[in-house]
């Protein structure tokens, strides 16, 4: 499993952004700004994205144990 999780911005899903200090947790995306159309990342983005990936995850897992 990789450890780098895919973050797109909601509005025009660019997925560069500036940040006020390095990544170290989904906390320090919060307040992140697209360079793309500089939208601001809020906590709700962030958590919603991250949700949405662990799901694909674990549906991609669960479906390689049935099969």
């Amino acid at each position: 499993m990789s450890d780098v999780i895919p973050f797109s911005c909601p509005r025009c899903h660019g997925e560069q952004f500036k940040v006020a200090a390095e990544i170290k947790n989904l906390e320090d995306f919060n307040g992140a700004v697209c360079t793309n159309c500089g939208y601001v990342m809020s906590a709700d983005d962030v958590t919603k994205q991250a949700r949405d990936e662990a799901v694909k995850l674990a549906k991609a897992a669960f479906k390689r144990v049935v099969k």
